[in-house]
C-alpha cells in the first residue's frame, strides 16, 4: 500500500536543513481571499508570517528581494541550495547510485 504519511521532525525539510530556529513555527497560512493555504513560518516573537525558510539565511543564496512575495518564489530559494553549500556548512554528503 502506498499513501500519505506523517513523519514527525521530517515534514519541514529537517533532514536537510535541521530544526527550525527557536521562535519559529512551520504553519499553513490562508491566502488573503481565503481560497487556499500555503506553507509559511511564524516568527513567534513578532507574530509575523514569513514565506522564506529562516534556515536558508545560513546559505549564500542570491535573492531578488528581501522577502519572497509568494510561495512559488520561496520554493525557488530552496532550489538554489547546492550540495557544495551543504559541504561548506560542514555537512558530510555521500553520493550513491540507484541502479
Amino acid at each position: 500500500m502506498v499513501g500519505d504519511a506523517f513523519l514527525d521532525k521530517m515534514m519541514n525539510v529537517e533532514a536537510l536543513l535541521g530544526p527550525l530556529p527557536d521562535g519559529y513555527v512551520a504553519v499553513w497560512k490562508q491566502s488573503p481571499g481565503g481560497t487556499y493555504y500555503s506553507p509559511a513560518f511564524l516568527d513567534t516573537s513578532t507574530m509575523k508570517f514569513l514565506l522564506d525558510d529562516p534556515r536558508l539565511a545560513a546559505f549564500a543564496i542570491e535573492r531578488n528581494a528581501a522577502e519572497s512575495s509568494s510561495w512559488e518564489e520561496a520554493k525557488s530559494l530552496l532550489r538554489k541550495v547546492t550540495p557544495q553549500m551543504f559541504r561548506d556548512q560542514g555537512v558530510r554528503l555521500e553520493d550513491f547510485d540507484l541502479v
